[in-house]
């Protein structure tokens, strides 16, 4: 099976506080677009790439608000290609 990656949802701020949005890929065009309420626009893949992590906090910034930072929240995948599935019958 070939799954593909679809849409990435971001958390932008702190451990106490942000605004979530995220970024969908168009299947048909194949380029990537940012939904951040009500503005939607093209996403450069270096954007892409950066949601993946931004600089490391440490624990004692984590817990007293820190600098905030915008990171992958939650990934999404769609089924691409099925593959062949060989199934063994024990009988």
């Amino acid at each position: 099976m070939i799954y593909e990656l679809y849409t990435v949802l971001i958390h932008k701020g702190t451990a106490t506080s942000g605004h979530y949005f995220a970024f969908i890929k168009d299947v048909e065009d194949n380029k990537w677009y940012k939904f951040n309420d009500s503005q939607v626009t093209t996403l450069d893949l270096v954007d892409l790439v950066k949601a993946f992590g931004s600089k490391p906090q440490t624990r004692k910034t984590w817990f007293s608000g820190g600098e905030p930072s915008e990171n992958a929240y939650m990934l999404m995948y769609r089924l691409k290609q099925e593959g062949n599935i060989n199934v063994i019958n024990d009988e």
